[in-house]
């Protein structure tokens, strides 16, 4: 074979090696360093993603933890001595050790690498790196790293929904926003554009217009979004907790003021310099944002705990000079067309070739069926509807059970069902659950055990329960994926305070991923009546007198809700 006599060969090969190691590279743009505290750990590879922010391949940063992964199936494993963290493939929520730890966005894999928003990284990695400043972790974005594409436009990071929420349970430390590098200021994160400080020479600038000023919360942030005019760079000043941003005018009412939050208010003050907003908080930092496309100011103050942030209520509208008289008529959550008669599906769980739990001479089947039986009679003695998925004892598929409901267009749906911990013997009282993630590592337990039918016994017995369970977790990890949620937690807590009134045990109102709730289109809770792995207790569930206690409780909490 003739040797190629090329003079532009080496060039054109050298290309074409530059070229693959760009297409090898993958959609990895660049990198971000680790700190701990003060002290940098080590770099880690970033990649784009879903959002605005880069995202961090989880093994290197485990490993600057001093973390071993391995891929299993669908799932990436983290080890350190006796930490174990899980992380399934496409789910918004991961484990560590027995805990459930929600996460911000859902992992992925590419190029041979799990991929994790950084929120959601710091969010898990925290859980093991201890308390304190000293041990709180954060990124930075290496802007100047070689990147083998450009890396896209930054976009507003997510933000919880814009009005102030109702509930919240407790909640984790936010994670440490990203900070991108170099930084001018060791408390402010920097921009993709940054902002000039006041009071440096600066070029005369447009500093823009105010439009409109936009709140939200999530955690212990809360964030203040300044919408305004499409190259606006108006001047910022941040001290402590005060932060004032100069601009060159204003609408005359931009909409979002005042602040919804008692803890940050905000103030639009005129001068002969411009328009300025002015926030005052008693936060512990501060960070800023600028965005374009449309251009706005993001400002997050960040407290010590969610417990910190104080939601106003809302301004009660000023009445018109002559109010139109309107009779005095109570509104119901009874839907059009019923003409205010209630329906309730009861669903005394388990039944036929399913016995549930048994202990201490007695079946969870047979005291579900009498409570619920119970539970209806009181019910349509008040006027009520009610239908009953099983009034016999047969078997039911749990997905069945939901389907009625659906199907009879229930204003509630009530799962009853009996409690069992055979290691905890002395345990005792009533739980009420919500579909949600689990409140603690008891609930998703109990939760694996009531979801056990909806297994059939050719599928792989217990691990498989476990499986469809996860399953599940990947479908509540985004709490708002629910719009019935907030309206079952009512539910729940109407029924808490009508056990307690008429003496019950009441003992939490909890949340767990229960398949049987899982496909009702109404606020729907699964009673836990008591556990008959508890001698005395079984002995009081088993009793007709005490089953009409709890029936007459119960009904006196789906009034109060529905009212």
């Amino acid at each position: 074979m003739r040797p190629l006599n090329c003079p532009r060969c080496p060039v054109l090969i050298f290309g074409l090696f530059l070229l693959l190691s760009v297409l090898a590279a993958g959609p990895a743009w660049g990198s971000a360093t680790l700190y701990r505290g003060g002290n940098a750990l080590g770099s880690v590879p970033t990649t784009s993603g879903s959002g605005s922010e880069p995202w961090v391949s989880l093994a290197d940063t485990g490993a600057l933890l001093g973390f071993q992964a391995s891929a299993a199936g669908e799932e990436l494993h983290l080890v350190r001595d006796d930490v174990r963290i899980r992380v399934v493939l496409n789910a918004v929520a991961a484990w560590k050790d027995l805990n459930l730890v929600p996460l911000y966005a859902a992992a992925f894999e590419r190029d041979g690498r799990w991929w994790l928003d950084i929120p959601s990284a710091l969010t898990l990695f925290q859980r093991v790196s201890g308390s304190g400043a000293g041990n709180r972790l954060r990124f930075e974005v290496d802007l100047d790293a070689p990147s083998a594409n450009t890396p896209p436009s930054p976009q507003e990071p997510p933000a919880a929904a814009e009005a102030p929420p109702a509930r919240s349970g407790e909640e984790e430390a936010a994670p440490e926003p990203v900070r991108e590098r170099p930084r001018e200021q060791p408390r402010v994160a920097e921009a993709a554009r940054p902002l000039p400080k006041a009071g440096t020479p600066q070029p005369e600038k447009n500093k823009g217009e105010i439009r409109a000023l936009r709140w939200s919360t999530s955690r212990e942030r809360v964030r203040a979004v300044i919408d305004c005019n499409d190259g606006a760079e108006p001047e910022m000043r941040i001290e402590g907790g005060r932060v004032r941003v100069l601009f060159s005018g204003a609408v005359e009412a931009p909409e979002g003021l005042p602040s919804p939050y008692g803890n940050v208010t905000a103030e639009l003050v005129r001068g002969p310099s411009g328009v300025s907003l002015v926030f005052d908080s008693k936060s512990v930092r501060v960070e800023r944002l600028a965005l374009d496309a449309p251009r706005r100011i993001v400002l997050d103050f960040f407290f010590e705990s969610p417990a910190d942030i104080r939601v106003l209520p809302a301004p009660v509208p000023e009445p018109s000079p002559v109010p139109p008289p309107v009779p005095e008529r109570k509104v119901t959550r009874a839907p059009a067309g019923r003409k205010g008669k209630r329906l309730a599906v009861l669903d005394p769980g388990h039944g036929g070739k399913d016995p549930g739990a048994v202990a201490n001479g007695v079946r969870e089947k047979d005291i579900n069926l009498g409570i619920g039986l119970a539970l209806e009679g009181v019910l349509r003695a008040k006027g009520f509807e009610v239908v009953m998925t099983r009034r016999t004892d047969v078997y039911l598929k749990l997905q069945e059970r939901t389907e009625i409901a659906n199907r009879a267009d229930a204003d509630v749906f009530v799962s009853i069902h009996a409690n069992s911990l055979p290691s905890l013997r002395n345990t005792a009282g009533f739980e009420i659950y919500i579909m949600a993630l689990p409140t603690d590592k008891d609930a998703l337990a109990l939760a694996k055990i009531e979801n056990r039918e909806y297994v059939e016994e050719k599928s792989g017995g217990a691990a498989a329960v476990d499986r469809k369970t996860e399953l599940l977790l990947r479908i509540l990890g985004d709490m708002q994926q629910n719009n019935k949620i907030s309206e079952s937690t009512e539910l729940a807590e109407s029924l808490f305070g009508a056990g307690k009134r008429q003496g019950i045990p009441m003992r939490r109102v909890a949340q767990a991923p229960f398949f049987v709730l899982r496909g009702a289109a109404m606020p729907a809770v699964l009673l836990e009546t008591g556990f008959v792995t508890n001698a005395k207790e079984a002995k009081l569930l088993a009793h007709p007198g005490y089953q009409r206690r709890i029936a007459e409780a119960m009904a006196a909490g789906i009034v109060d809700y529905l009212k």
